[in-house]
């Protein structure tokens, strides 16, 4: 009995000598929801806004933060005598339309947190053609916005 427990006592001491305590990191909640475009050629292509919130730690703020994000609205501009209406385009040979989206999420209760959106052809970001704001795409950091601002992206919406 003895040696079980000077072993256990050798091995629990090892384990925290030898096994590095965890590290905080940031924590972001997520939206996925689809947006439908409708390129100038007449086709329909669904996209998905995936928005971003970082969380702050605190359980009340983070279940505002998250309420925020679900509440988030998007659209795009579709009016052609908007100065940032459609454009028909043929990027790589591939022909399409260069959209603006737009993105708010709202504060939460009041208070603005930071917030990303990625705009793919699949869900959870995949297929990124844009962020909101706009920066390079597969960055280990993205650029964030503040809550409770509308914020854009032009992106190339591929004709299917």
């Amino acid at each position: 009995m003895r040696r079980i427990l000077c072993s256990l006592l050798a091995a629990m001491t090892l384990m925290v000598l030898f096994i590095p305590a965890a590290t905080a990191s940031s924590e972001w909640c997520e939206d996925d929801p689809a947006l439908v475009v409708r390129t100038l050629s007449g086709t329909h292509v669904t996209l998905h806004v995936t928005t971003y919130g970082l969380l702050s730690g605190s359980a009340d703020r983070d279940l505002k933060i998250r309420r925020a994000v679900a509440a988030t609205s998007f659209g795009y501009v579709s009016d052609p005598a908007s100065p940032n209406a459609p454009v028909a385009a043929t990027v790589n040979g591939v022909k399409g339309t260069w959209i603006t989206i737009y993105v708010l999420v709202p504060t939460a209760g009041g208070q603005a947190f930071p917030t990303y959106s990625v705009i793919g052809t699949g869900t959870h970001g995949k297929g990124e053609i844009g962020r909101v704001p706009t920066d390079d795409p597969g960055t280990a950091a993205p650029e964030t916005a503040p809550s409770g601002e509308t914020h854009y992206a032009r992106v190339f919406v591929a004709d299917k």
